[in-house]
């Protein structure tokens, strides 16, 4: 066997080299092919045109860029990148932002990389640091700003576009500055609604037909029917408050505390009796003000103040304490609970497959018996099961009602509503945008843990749903029905009331027509009317309030102040009518008095000032539309593939 590889050596050598270049070149073959499979795989297309993931792969690595040169958040903040916030719009998503570069190109916009290189001279030799510390190629860093400003330049010019005209200034100038002064009477109708009146079946049947498909509105008159969205929880509350802990103190944690905190301990100079000036400075700057006078303050020793320290470092570590324990409370608890639903997948809807365990109805009520019998302070575990709930009774619901989910960095708060009707059976996770999808829940799934004022926590699962549906009949609904139909007989008589009124209406004025009106009596007149002088309004305004300051006569509807003036361009100035307002059961008799023109100096003033709020208001609509995720889709013609 030796004299054969020792005669052989130099062709085994030759054959060994060539597999190995075979191995070598093959898998740089296949990485390669299977690579540029995975990038060109098509995940969408814009004006007809393919969108791959290498595509989208591009422009997340060109977002990252400019998210460490900080463009889309200080350079310019007339809009933001997908990572970054504006009040007036979301943030954009990855794919928005390659579709709106997509939009700009179609249109004839094209990167100005010689641009980008100019701007990008101006950091010097920050830009190589830059470069070499994230690893950036300076072509590609050029690229990803050259494109960011392709479409800043797209947008600048579509707000340039929006400036309004000598025309348009003049309406936005009289809708605001030129106010109407009037007399209005408000006529109450809901106490006019007469319980003894019985509508007939075929009146019922038929005003139960036509709003059983509408929800129900906030206003008097916003009739509707249908039952909406309801949920059944089970949660369980952990009363922080209960759980018995008492802090030791020892004397030098009191006087650190003091020291830290002596601004905070002072006394009226004028109690004390000592000059200000014998006494210690504070330590630190006060975090309170602790006088409302001018007065000199005294500055507490520590065996003056020691009675305070004590007291409110007990209750800062009494608070403290109970927080620890009630977290790692809950702490066991999400742990056990998390336990059935490792490994668990998705269903065809796009929700999590809910393991049967978790399903069963004892399942909350078994696990809670065994914390509170085997975890320190078990006791202060309740479990809470909830009847059915709409959202409104949901933010009504003792304790949980009011608890949040504490957000990391801008992103705020997440009530238990906002939550809890995010959920299977109610929603199609499909439609979601991503990060409510992420939020969504599966029926029987635990939420995030929440805390309420009182620093309860809590952990809740929604364990049934009801879809927003009309009602089977009108027997189920019958009495809201008979109270609707009462109340808007109300309205009708009101209504006549107040056309008798206007008929009546003399130079004397609108109070003195009230007071001697005779189709009431003056009983009930006390009762349902209420004459005052408006607060002199523009067209623009939102609502109509008393002279007087009386805040309970405030109308607060933007349509009553239209119906006010379509009531001066038909009739003109000292003119009178009666108004109603869309779901409104309240009828109100209006008597025009005089309209505080402006003059041409007045014009002047204001006329650059109000250019600029039309132009802005024209601005803020456009970049609705602009950066809409909805409207980028339609207008690239986006499609999913």
């Amino acid at each position: 066997m030796m004299k054969f590889f020792r005669k052989y050596n130099k062709h085994l050598m030759v054959i060994v080299t060539i597999l190995c270049m075979l191995v070598f070149i093959g898998d740089a073959f296949f990485t390669r092919s299977s690579g540029d499979s995975a990038g060109e795989e098509i995940i969408g297309e814009a004006y007809g045109q393919p969108i791959t993931r290498l595509d989208m792969d591009e422009i997340s690595g060109q977002t990252a860029i400019l998210n460490n040169l900080s463009f889309g958040r200080i350079y310019n903040a007339a809009w933001r990148m997908p990572w970054g916030w504006d009040m007036t719009l979301e943030p954009l998503e990855t794919m928005d932002y390659l579709l709106l570069m997509r939009e700009v190109r179609n249109q004839g916009g094209r990167p100005d990389v010689d641009q980008a290189r100019a701007l990008l001279e101006r950091l010097g030799p920050e830009l190589r640091r830059f470069t070499l510390e994230h690893n950036y190629a300076t072509e590609r860093v050029e690229q990803a700003l050259a494109n960011y400003l392709m479409v800043e330049e797209a947008w600048k010019m579509a707000e340039q576009s929006q400036q309004p005209s000598e025309l348009e200034i003049r309406h936005a100038i009289k809708d605001r500055l030129e106010n109407l002064n009037a007399t209005i009477l408000r006529i109450a109708a809901a106490p006019l609604s007469d319980p003894q009146y019985v509508p007939t079946d075929a009146e019922l049947q038929s005003h139960f037909d036509k709003y059983k498909e509408q929800a129900r509105g906030k206003d008097s008159m916003s009739m509707g029917y249908r039952i909406p969205d309801r949920i059944r929880v089970e949660y369980v509350q952990i009363q922080t408050g209960a759980i018995p802990f008492e802090p030791i103190i020892t004397e030098t944690m009191a006087r650190q505390y003091w020291q830290e905190y002596q601004s905070e301990f002072v006394i009226k100079n004028e109690e004390a009796g000592t000059e200000p000036s014998t006494q210690p400075a504070p330590q630190a700057e006060p975090t309170t003000t602790p006088a409302t006078s001018s007065a000199p303050v005294y500055y507490q020793t520590f065996v003056e103040a020691r009675p305070a320290v004590m007291e409110r470092l007990t209750t800062k570590m009494r608070d403290e304490g109970q927080m620890a324990a009630a977290r790692e409370l809950s702490q066991a608890l999400m742990k056990k609970l998390s336990e059935p639903w490792a490994g668990v997948k998705e269903g065809s809807d796009g929700y999590l497959l809910a393991p049967e365990s978790a399903r069963t109805t004892d399942y909350l009520k078994n696990l809670v018996a065994e914390l509170k019998a085997k975890q320190n302070h078990g006791q202060v575990i309740e479990l809470h099961t909830s009847e059915w709930l709409t959202m409104e009774d949901a933010e009504k619901l003792a304790g949980l009602g009011s608890a949040v989910e504490e957000m990391q960095g801008e992103q705020g708060e997440r009530s238990f509503t906002q939550m809890a009707f995010l959920v299977q059976g109610l929603l199609d996770i499909s439609k979601l945008e991503d990060r409510s999808r992420i939020s969504a829940l599966a029926r029987y799934e635990i939420g995030p843990l929440l805390m309420d004022e009182q620093k309860s926590l809590y952990l809740f699962r929604v364990v049934d749903v009801q879809p927003a549906h009309a009602p089977e009949s009108l027997a189920a609904v019958r009495d809201a029905v008979v109270a609707d139909l009462q109340l808007l007989k109300a309205h009708e008589t009101a209504r006549q009331h107040a056309e008798d009124m206007v008929k009546l209406l003399t130079t004397d004025g609108l109070q003195k027509a009230w007071d001697t009106y005779e189709g009431l009596d003056p009983a009930t007149k006390a009762r349902i009317g209420t004459v005052f002088e408006a607060n002199p309004f523009p067209r623009a305004a939102s609502m109509v309030s008393d002279k007087a300051g009386d805040i309970t006569k405030a109308i607060r509807n933007r349509l009553f102040v239209d119906q006010i003036f379509d009531l001066l361009d038909s009739k003109g100035l000292k003119s009178s009518g009666v108004i109603t307002v869309v779901d409104e059961a309240d009828v109100f008799v209006v008597q025009l008095q005089d309209i505080q023109t402006i003059d041409s100096e007045k014009y002047t003033r204001y006329k650059q000032l109000m250019g600029g709020m039309a132009g802005r208001e024209r601005v803020d609509l456009l970049k609705r539309d602009w950066f809409d995720h909805a409207r980028i889709r339609n207008r690239t013609q986006f499609k999913f593939r």
